[in-house]
């Protein structure tokens, strides 16, 4: 409705002004004059289906089924939690000091060099106890710190065997230079993206192999070694994994309350709508490898007057949750309310605005020893409503509020608009537009007379199929005081009553093969002066 009338109004000014152009007339050469020409010009010629009025064809909002019967679906994610917040990384460190004796100190002024290595098994530490065999790294940084007061120069080599970067050990080298003062500090990092570790290789989960060698090179100083210092200090920092692997224990995860918009309802006001069999499908997506124990806490909707009502009925629990054997896999589970096992059929007759849940959830329940995670793991629970359109309504108020604004074009005296439907849809309207300032004061509207039907329903049969459509003509005129109305208004107010065939005692269904046929005209007396 609102498309047609936009059309009309913006179509009127556009003809009237291609028909009377400045170039089509020499002025000058005509004595002063008034002349009154009427203008009678059609301005649309239109067939609307189902989904021209809705206004989309998309799968996500609209289906046929193979009846032709038309429904409509609403999607909504109520709940979403990645694979990293089910487990946090946290930074880990190391310290190691060397030892250095008078017998390094000969061997090396005798050789003028020296390497010591101190192997070491480090755990890796997760904060909530997990016991972890292996992880891949989505970003990460090993930064070396090296305190020393050795008056000699030298490289410190890291190596980890149990981390493979490009399929090799991983290895690292940081140069240091003499000590010829207090202490030297010297700070190297290097990356770890797209390195592995395996925390296996010691028999026990979680612990690692770490070699540091530290090289010296005899830089002529006569200074014995004994008494000095070097200390390496490893951090492994900005730990992010891109999957890991093994018994990531259980993490409590109660969601506080949230909501979800209905945005198929935002311009209900008021009256009944009754669906006959709508369908609510929970679905469930775990791309987590491992079991959850999920339970629905809360589950209600919002009414556009504030009132919560609980959504009852068939409702699992705790709820199925599937979960995949493989990374990289996800597991599907879902459950359905209908009017057989719930109130949804009430709850979606009150064309809900929100819908209103929490969720509690504990990860790894029952307890499964070998898990996995990966940096895209998901667990989501998304909501399908499908609406397939067979009730009724009655007394349903519909508004809207649209910025509006058209040219003024003088010389305009009157003009008359005629509206022409061919209704083959089984449901009526009474609807008024009013033309508002830019506060909203109402300046003037549409229709004259708002209690005639602007749509009159088709026909019926005992089904609630249409069996003929329904002619209607209104003509609705506008005087000059009128039109400066509508050029002076800067929003348009609609507002709409719908009523079904025979509503609320009579069911009616909604095919993608009704129509409506709109025809609109318009009349317009024009005054030009010469």
């Amino acid at each position: 409705m609102r498309k047609f009338i936009l059309f009309s109004l913006f179509g009127v000014i556009l003809l009237i002004q291609a028909c009377v152009k400045d170039n089509d007339f020499e002025f000058d050469k005509i004595a002063s004059a008034n002349w009154n020409p009427d203008l009678a010009v059609p301005l649309i010629h239109t067939e609307m289906s189902i989904q021209d009025i809705i206004g989309t064809t998309e799968s996500d909002i609209f289906s046929v089924d193979s009846n032709h019967l038309v429904s409509l679906i609403y999607r909504g994610n109520i709940y979403s939690m990645s694979g990293s917040g089910f487990l946090s990384m946290v930074d880990q460190n190391d310290n190691t000091p060397f030892t250095i004796n008078t017998g390094d100190s000969i061997a090396l002024f005798a050789t003028n060099s020296l390497s010591k290595t101190i192997p070491k098994i480090v755990p890796f530490i997760f904060p909530g106890g997990q016991i972890i065999d292996s992880l891949y790294f989505k970003t990460g940084t090993l930064e070396i710190r090296i305190t020393s007061t050795v008056p000699h120069s030298g490289t410190l080599n890291v190596s980890i065997p149990d981390m493979l970067e490009n399929g090799y050990p991983f290895n690292f080298n940081v140069p240091f230079n003499a000590c010829t003062g207090t202490q030297i500090i010297k700070i190297d990092s290097t990356s770890l993206i797209g390195n592995s570790l395996d925390l296996t290789s010691t028999g026990m989960p979680g612990i690692f192999h770490i070699n540091y060698t530290a090289t010296f090179n005899n830089s002529s100083s006569a200074t014995a070694l004994t008494n000095k210092n070097f200390v390496v200090e490893s951090n492994f920092t900005n730990i992010n994994f891109s999957s890991i692997f093994g018994n990531l224990g259980s993490t409590v995860m109660n969601m506080d309350e949230d909501s979800s918009q209905i945005t198929l309802f935002d311009n209900f006001q008021n009256g009944e709508l009754f669906f006959e069999d709508p369908k609510l499908t929970f679905t469930i997506t775990n791309s987590i490898g491992m079991p959850i124990d999920a339970h629905l806490a809360s589950f209600n909707i919002i009414t556009k007057g504030g009132t919560t009502i609980p959504i009852s009925g068939g409702i699992p629990d705790p709820l199925p949750v599937s979960y995949p054997t493989q990374a990289g896999q996800f597991a599907t589970s879902s459950f359905i309310l209908d009017k057989s096992n719930s109130n949804i059929q009430e709850i979606i007759s009150e064309a809900p605005q929100y819908f209103v849940y929490s969720l509690n959830a504990t990860s790894n329940v029952p307890s499964v020893p070998f898990n996995f995670l990966t940096d895209s793991s998901q667990l989501k629970a998304d909501i399908m409503i499908d609406f397939p359109l067979r009730g009724y309504a009655s007394g349903f108020l519909i508004s809207d509020t649209v910025e509006f604004e058209l040219q003024n074009i003088e010389g305009i005296d009157s003009a008359t608009f005629r509206i022409n439907v061919d209704n083959g849809f089984p449901a009526s309207a009474y609807t008024q537009i009013y033309f508002a300032d830019s506060n909203y004061v109402v300046l003037d509207s549409m229709l004259i007379n708002p209690s005639a039907l602007l749509v009159e329903s088709a026909q019926v049969d005992a089904n609630g199929k249409v069996t003929q459509p329904t002619h209607k003509m209104i003509d609705e005129p506008f005087s000059k005081l009128r039109l400066n109305h509508l050029f002076t208004a800067k929003k348009l107010l609609i507002v709409s009553v719908i009523d079904t065939k025979d509503a609320p005692n009579s069911l009616i269904e909604i095919y993608d093969y009704y129509k409506m046929d709109v025809k609109i005209g318009v009349r317009a007396s024009y005054n030009l002066k010469f």
